[in-house]
């Protein structure tokens, strides 16, 4: 969230922390439980369309915040363990 709100307030481009959060809870989710919960992904990507659907976010916003969130979210978990 840190660091989606960095880019949001400090470069003033809008990032969906919505896809931000989610992705990075699936990345943590399989770090710790295991590879199969690659699966919740497809959820993932229907709060990504939802929020692009709904016209609060463009495909690149969402897909900032994805990547965002997968980067964050598992370097952070990754340096915590």
């Amino acid at each position: 969230m840190v660091v989606a709100l960095m880019i949001t307030f400090g470069l003033h481009r809008k990032v969906s922390m919505h896809s931000a959060v989610s992705a990075g809870a699936v990345v943590i989710l399989m770090v710790a439980y295991g590879p199969w919960l690659a699966l919740l992904a497809s959820a993932v990507g229907l709060i990504g369309w939802s929020r692009a659907s709904l016209g609060d976010h463009t495909t690149a916003q969402v897909a900032v915040g994805t990547l965002v969130g997968i980067v964050a979210g598992g370097l952070l978990y990754g340096v915590l363990l």
